[in-house]
Order: C-alpha cells, then structure tokens, then sequence
C-alpha cells in the first residue's frame, strides 16, 4: 500500500513550501509528493485526469495516450473481459473497463495502477505465466522494450516478455510493439498489423492475433478511425508535379499509398505527387519552383517569388536545415522547401501549403 502520509504530503504539496512538505511528512514522502507533482504536469499531455493519477517517470514514458487506449479497447468485443499482461500504471487497462483484469510483477506499479482503475483488479503477478496456465479468451500485452538501464532493446525476443511466448491461439489477442520493427517480425507475431497514426506521428504497431484477428496490414488514425490497408506505389519518378503529398507517416510505414494513384517522388517512400487530391492520409504542398539541389539556384528562386524559407521538410536527403536555411536567407512570406534524393543527387521544390475546408 502507498503510505498515507505520502498522500497526504501529494495533497500538501500546492499549499506547503518544501522546506513545511518536509517538516510536516519527512524528507522521503515530501521527495515522493514533489515528484508525483512534476510527472502530473508531464502526464496531462496524455491523461484528462493526470491530476488525480499516480506515475512513475519510466512508466509514464511508455504509457500509452489515453485516445489510443480508448481505441484499444474498441477492438475487442463490447464488454468482453480483457487481460491485460503488462498493465503498468494501468493507461490501456482503464480503458478496458471495471470488467478486466491487469498483471503487473512491479509492485509499486501494481499499486499506482490499482490508484488509477479503482474499478479493475490489478495482481501483482507475472502475466505471462498467468495467461500461458489459464485459458481466458481476450488478452492484451505491452512488452517493456528497454533494458535495466533505461536503453531501448533493438532485438524484440529481449521484450519483456517476447512477443512470440505470448498465447495468440485465443478469441483475440493484442499485442503493442515498436513501429519499427521488420516487417516479417510482425508477420510472425499476427496476422493483422496496425500502424497507428495520432498526431501526426507514428505512435506504435500493434498486431492482433487469435480467431478474430482479419488478416492485413494497415495504417489507423486515431482522431478518425480511418483505415488504409497496404497497397505499394506503383511508381516512381524523380520531379515534382504539381503538387507534392507528405503522406502520414502511419500510411508511410504500411506501404499503403498505391490506392492513391499518383507516383512515389524520388527514393524515400513519404512523398508522392501529381495533380491535386484531397486526402485526411496526405498534406499538400503546390509547387512553385523545383530543381537540382543548388543554394544558390534555390536563393535565386526565393527572390523571384518573393518568399522566404520557414521550414525544411526532406525525407532522406541527407540535407541540413539549420544550415540551408542560413545559406538561402531572403525576405517574403513563408514558404516550405522540399527536398527528396534520387540516387545520389538531390532535389528540391519551394512550395505552398494548400489549406483545406
């Protein structure tokens, strides 16, 4: 249980100084209440309720949104009771709902999830051997991929735990993992993979195992509920049409922008481009003026168009922004400069965004 003079010190901590904190509950617990105080401000970027919730610093770093928790629960059957292996400070596992039950080893985590979901049972117990003896239908992992020292784990059978001991043989299984990850990796785990855009970033990969599971590959977003599923450009040329796509970065890494019909620019998959499209997946930038990657070309282009660059947007062409930025300093109203690499040369466009609605 969490001591309640460190409660009482957390409650104290708005109207006590430090030095009053110390006094009145001791070094540790006004320690403890200070910190909670400054991981509930960090945490309010994830949680409405951050204020009256528990953190610790690390688990606070990999909690997930609680917009995308929200989505998490969605996928599994209204009402179904859903385990949660991993529950941490419980960010998913309140999503899940009073019904589900949370595994946490870690036991201060344990009881600041217990904090979190008063509703939910929360055992402070390993949850793979829990799930690997019982034969609960509706599973949910978030394997912790750093190492003791903090340091993210490139190989993911060092996941806590791996990915693949986890029983995927149920109704259905969900499983959190590192965008980043090989593709085959996360076709070995589950059938369906989902990319999940929030944001404007990738935020994660999760893939979903089990009976229920509709195999594929898709990019979600999270502040609509859009689908893409996979589907490669179907070419790929080295200039700019008239317009340039920065795509999502979620449809990005799902290979899903061939359904668009219009050509990958240059060698990195990101930017695509042709005539206008309008598309929640892709932000569009008319062109102005393009070339081979010359400062001096672009400076002159900037003068003639009276602008000047605001942002450098690039998708591997190796280009330093801070640096282009200072070498093409003009006057004018703000425009973006894009660059792509095709082979070993490099391109670039001055652009507009085109705002919609």
């Amino acid at each position: 249980m969490i001591p309640t003079d460190w409660l009482d010190a957390l409650a104290s901590v708005g109207s006590l100084t430090e030095k009053q904190l110390q006094n009145r509950f001791g070094a540790e617990a006004s320690r403890w209440a200070r910190q909670q105080e400054e991981l509930r401000k960090k945490a309010r970027a994830k949680f409405a309720e951050a204020d009256t919730m528990l953190f610790d610093r690390e688990a606070l770093e990999q909690a997930t949104h609680e917009a995308i928790a929200r989505y998490h629960a969605s996928r599994f059957p209204l009402g179904a009771k859903v385990v949660d292996l991993t529950c941490g400070i419980g960010s998913d596992l309140h999503a899940f709902g009073p019904g589900a039950v949370g595994f946490e080893i870690d036991a201060l985590r344990a009881e600041y999830a217990r904090h979190n979901c008063p509703l939910t049972e929360v055992r402070t117990e390993d949850g793979l051997a829990y799930a690997q003896s019982s034969s609960d239908p509706y599973l949910w992992a978030d394997p912790d991929r750093r190492d003791s020292s903090g340091r993210r784990l490139a190989d993911p059978s060092q996941y806590a735990p791996n990915p693949l001991d986890i029983p995927r043989d149920r109704q259905l299984t969900g499983i959190k993992l590192s965008p980043m990850l090989a593709d085959e990796f996360l076709a070995e785990v589950g059938p369906r993979v989902e990319f999940v855009s929030f944001r404007g970033e990738c935020r994660e990969a999760v893939v979903w195992a089990g009976k229920l599971a509709e195999a594929g590959i898709f990019a979600v977003r999270i502040e609509t509920g859009a689908t893409l599923g996979r589907e490669p450009t179907y070419d790929q040329v080295d200039e700019a049409g008239e317009f340039i796509f920065d795509a999502d970065p979620a449809a990005v890494r799902a290979h899903a922008l061939g359904g668009f019909d219009r050509p990958q620019l240059g060698d990195s998959p990101g930017y695509v481009t042709g005539g206008d499209l309008e598309s929640e997946w892709l932000t569009p930038y008319r062109v102005l003026a393009a070339g081979t990657y010359d400062a001096k070309r672009i400076k002159e282009a900037l003068r003639n168009l009276g602008r000047r660059v605001f942002e450098v947007k690039q998708r591997g062409a190796g280009v330093e922004p801070t640096a282009i930025m200072r070498q093409v300093r003009t006057e004018g109203d703000p425009i973006s400069l894009i660059c792509w690499r095709v082979g070993k040369s490099v391109r670039w466009a001055l652009a507009e965004r085109v705002g919609r609605g």
